[in-house]
């Protein structure tokens, strides 16, 4: 046995696992059961049919490898970093979601609960088309004036250079990734499992480039997430995401901005649709209220905000380097497992440090 105590939290379908530190410690476990071979003993484990179970029993039967003292306390001193690298980044991003806040006066933004308002003809349909109450909510109004208040304000649209979505991508074995919305997480653009497409046959394809801001155009909870686009790689976006260029702010901070209150109550706003199938299109879009901030605190934003990311990036790689050297402990033996962890952790650690 490499647990002590087993124990349901909340629901069956979610157990605590306290193991045995004589026989293996909480991050060794961790990183094997997130590895190919724990997948592999998980999945050989599991309960098959349209929705996969692996119960409380059948973690019991797991076969989890030996290793020595050493090789898991240098697991624990990575997965430890890993976790201080994380919570010290979610820690800076906070600092620039308060700044950034406080930058366009809404620290104490209180609008009222009520959802009901009256408009004449004028003021409503004749002016946007919209004939559905929700868009006419008094706190989307209290947020224009809470914006207008102390920033000089403008339409997004008046603003960008570029504002198109992508089209349904001709998915191929090489040429450019494709961004879709799942990879468009609020605040970055994951590109770890992307495909590729070939680049479409017209002039007026759309290209993400650097620099570019990306936002999630349909799906309830996914809708209205933005990141900035930073690869210098050049990317296809599929027909669910919308590409924004603009000099009129850092791409950091407009997407700050569209993930911030002020940007994602213009998003409960602006889309149509209803049951899950909503839609927030490139028109939609260019009608957002944005405010001037200046350049000073566009610099600090952006600097807190890659400070984050880099913290961000170096906790899955320390995490990405201590899976795979229990993989190649398993492969090979230790030694060489530690060989690795030393190799690609120690400098991330330097860095990360520094």
């Amino acid at each position: 046995m490499v647990a002590k105590d087993y124990d349901y939290v909340y629901e069956s379908h979610l157990f605590k696992v306290c193991p045995d530190e004589k026989y293996i410690n909480s991050s060794t476990l961790t990183v094997f059961l997130n590895s190919i071979y724990g997948r592999m003993e998980i999945d050989k484990l599991s309960m098959q049919g349209n929705q996969a179970n692996f119960s409380l029993a059948k973690f019991k039967e797991l076969r989890i490898p030996k290793f020595s003292k050493i090789f898991q306390n240098s697991l624990d001193r990575v997965v430890y970093k890993s976790f201080s690298n994380k919570e010290i980044s979610s820690e800076k991003l906070l600092l620039v979601d308060n700044f950034l806040l406080d930058s366009l006066g809404l620290t104490e933004f209180a609008p009222s609960p009520k959802s009901v308002n009256i408009k004449s003809f004028k003021d409503s349909f004749a002016s946007t088309g919209r004939l559905d109450a929700e868009h006419y909510q008094p706190k989307y109004e209290a947020l224009y004036q809470a914006l207008a208040k102390t920033n000089k304000i403008f339409k997004l649209g008046d603003r960008l250079s570029f504002n198109q979505r992508g089209s349904q991508p001709d998915y191929a074995e090489e040429g450019l990734p494709v961004v879709n919305s799942k990879h468009v997480q609020r605040g970055q653009v994951n590109m770890s499992d992307t495909r590729f497409a070939s680049l479409p046959d017209k002039t007026n394809a759309v290209v993400i480039q650097q620099g570019d801001v990306l936002m999630n155009g349909t799906g309830v909870g996914t809708i209205g997430r933005a990141a900035p686009y930073l690869y210098s790689e050049k990317a296809l976006p599929d027909n669910h995401v919308t590409v924004l260029r603009t000099d009129a702010m850092s791409p950091i901070c407009l997407a700050l901005y569209l993930n911030s209150i002020a940007g994602q109550y213009q998003v409960d706003q602006h889309f149509k649709g209803s049951s899950g199938q909503i839609e927030l299109y490139p028109a939609d879009i260019a009608n957002f209220w944005c405010t001037e901030i200046d350049k000073a605190t566009q610099q600090k934003i952006d600097k807190l905000a890659q400070q984050s990311f880099t913290l961000k990036a170096q906790s899955e790689r320390l995490l990405e380097a201590a899976k795979r050297a229990v993989e190649i402990a398993i492969e090979q033996d230790e030694a060489a497992g530690m060989a690795y962890l030393v190799r690609e952790t120690d400098v991330v650690i330097e860095e990360s440090s520094s």
